[in-house]
């Protein structure tokens, strides 16, 4: 790397998205073999990053509108943990920008490998490790890392495979049977290291958030069981009839044990 940072401080300096997809190019580019690559894309994590196009030149090739959606600059009231009433639309709009943002290097990338052959020949894998939920619907938490409800679980999942016809999946399926799916594709051996397997229907879902908060669910047909593993207090929603899990279906221990 250059040793350059675009934002951030410490361990959390970033560069700009732009300049991490031009890396990749230049890399896939001086690249005589096979090969895999793993590109992270931080602009749709807080504090929701991309670069201001006012301040570019005009002979930058990505001099564009990152600031489609507006007003998109919340207060200094607004932060990590809490946004201010005022700042709501603002806080959507910032986020929102930078998936437009996103959006914009993911297709820099395809457009890429597009021109030069690539799609002939190589999967692609297009997804989140979590979604960020800007309004509370549990205990006033927001953002992500905090629990394993649907606003923070439920993402984009789209796997490319050339010479196959697009296929619409609606049932859930779960990320840690990604890398062995694509294994499955392209006909390798399963590692025998791997806890996932090649997706099929009706598989359990297992869900948890590993920091501090740790959570830890069971998505099974249309019930979800969820655990603290701290206090061991659990919950259960009906996601057909309540898919916003609002009304936990335990009341006492009693219902607990039934869930067990």
């Amino acid at each position: 790397t250059d040793e350059k940072f675009d934002y951030g401080t410490d361990n959390e300096r970033k560069d700009f998205d732009e300049f991490t997809v031009e890396k990749d190019i230049d890399w896939i580019n001086n690249s005589k073999e096979p090969f895999f690559l793993y590109t992270n894309l931080q602009a749709t994590h807080y504090p929701y990053s991309y670069p201001d196009t006012s301040n570019y030149n005009l002979n930058n090739s990505l001099l564009e509108n990152n600031h489609i959606f507006t007003p998109d600059l919340p207060s200094q009231d607004t932060d990590y943990f809490k946004i201010e009433e005022t700042d709501l639309i603002a806080s959507i709009n910032d986020y929102d920008n930078s998936i437009v943002y996103v959006d914009k290097q993911i297709g820099k990338m395809l457009n890429f490998l597009e021109n030069n052959g690539y799609l002939n020949n190589t999967i692609i894998v297009i997804t989140s490790d979590h979604s960020e939920a800007l309004i509370s619907k549990h205990d006033n938490r927001i953002r992500h890392g905090f629990g394993v409800y649907n606003e923070e679980i439920i993402v984009p999942l789209l796997i490319y495979v050339p010479n196959q016809s697009h296929l619409i999946i609606s049932e859930p399926v779960r990320h840690i049977d990604v890398i062995p799916t694509v294994i499955d594709f392209i006909g390798l051996p399963q590692s025998k290291e791997f806890q996932g397997e090649p997706m099929r229907k009706n598989q359990k879902l297992f869900v948890m958030t590993q920091n501090q908060n740790l959570r830890i669910g069971l998505i099974k047909d249309n019930l979800k069981i969820i655990m603290n593993t701290f206090n061991f207090d659990v919950e259960a929603y009906n996601l057909t009839l309540d898919p916003f899990e609002q009304k936990n279906l335990i009341k006492n221990s009693k219902d607990e044990r039934y869930f067990y």
